[in-house]
C-alpha cells in the first residue's frame, strides 16, 4: 500500500527485536533552578518600540508574499473566510493591503462568512463589521445544513438533536 502501511505491518516485529536495559532513575528532589532566566515570551521583545517594529515587519512580509503570489498567478480576486476571530481578522487586513499594493479595488476581495453551530452573534457581527470597514465584498455560506448532513451520515448522536444542536436551525 505504501510506506505507512509497511511500517504498520512490521512495527510489532521491529519493536520486539529491541534490546531492553533496565535501570533506575532517581531524580533530584531539591530545587536546583535554571542556569539562566527564560523569558515568558522569549520571541516577543519587551521593548514596545522593538515589538511594534517586529510586528510591522511580519505584517509587511505577509502582505508582500500574498501580493507576489497573486501577481505571479495572475489572479485579480482574493477569496478569504472570515470568522471574526483573530486569525481571519489578520488575514483579511493583510489581503486588503495586498490588494492596495496590487492596485486592485478592495471589492475584489471576496470575504466569506461561514456561520456554523459554533458561530456566536458577536464573532459574526465582528466579521461583518470588519468586511464592511475594509470595503471588501461579502458572501455568506451557511455551513450548518452541510455539517448536519455530515453528522447524520456518520451516525453522530448530535444529528438526532441531542444537546440542543437542532435549536441552531
Amino acid at each position: 500500500m505504501g510506506t505507512f502501511d509497511d511500517n504498520r505491518r512490521t512495527h510489532e516485529a521491529r519493536v520486539g527485536s529491541f534490546r531492553r536495559i533496565a535501570f533506575t532513575l532517581a531524580p533530584r528532589k531539591e530545587d536546583f533552578g535554571l542556569a539562566r532566566t527564560v523569558e515568558r515570551f522569549p520571541f516577543v521583545p519587551a521593548d514596545k518600540d522593538r515589538l511594534a517594529q517586529d510586528c510591522y515587519e511580519a505584517y509587511n512580509i505577509q502582505v508582500a508574499a500574498l501580493a507576489q503570489r497573486a501577481t505571479a498567478t495572475g489572479i485579480k480576486r482574493l477569496v478569504i473566510g472570515v470568522s471574526g476571530g483573530l486569525d481571519s481578522t489578520q488575514a483579511l487586513i493583510v489581503a486588503a493591503k495586498a490588494a492596495d499594493r496590487m492596485h486592485l479595488p478592495r471589492e475584489n476581495i471576496i470575504a466569506c462568512t461561514l456561520p456554523g453551530f459554533g458561530t456566536s452573534d458577536e464573532t459574526w457581527q465582528n466579521a461583518l463589521s470588519l468586511i464592511a470597514s475594509l470595503g471588501a465584498s461579502h458572501r455568506e455560506i451557511d455551513i450548518r445544513p452541510a455539517a448536519l448532513r455530515m453528522l447524520e451520515d456518520i451516525g453522530h448522536p448530535y444529528a438526532q438533536g441531542e444537546k440542543g444542536l437542532r435549536r441552531h436551525f
